[in-house]
């Protein structure tokens, strides 16, 4: 009969996480015009007026949406300070 101690049981690997349709290209061009923290601006894909969805006030993170063709994106207040030395 042979011994358990000194055996270790293996564990089932877990496949690597998928991203999710919600991960951001931060490499994606910001949004044409003015860019202002808090305030609407048009989406990068289809130009049409976002609306903004949530200001994270910690992070300093602005999420929008653009009704017209669904389009989620953020941008930093990092982000619109850049463009607005440029």
């Amino acid at each position: 009969m042979a011994s358990a101690i000194g055996r270790r049981r293996r564990k089932a690997s877990t496949p690597p996480p998928v991203p999710s349709e919600d991960v951001i290209d931060l490499r994606d061009p910001l949004p044409p015009g003015r860019l202002e923290w808090g305030l609407p601006t048009r989406c990068p894909q289809c130009l049409d007026m976002a609306y903004v969805d949530r200001l994270d006030l910690v992070a300093r993170v602005m999420q929008l949406h653009c009704p017209t063709c669904w389009f989620r994106f953020e941008i930093t207040e990092a982000q619109i300070e850049a463009s607005q030395r440029r």
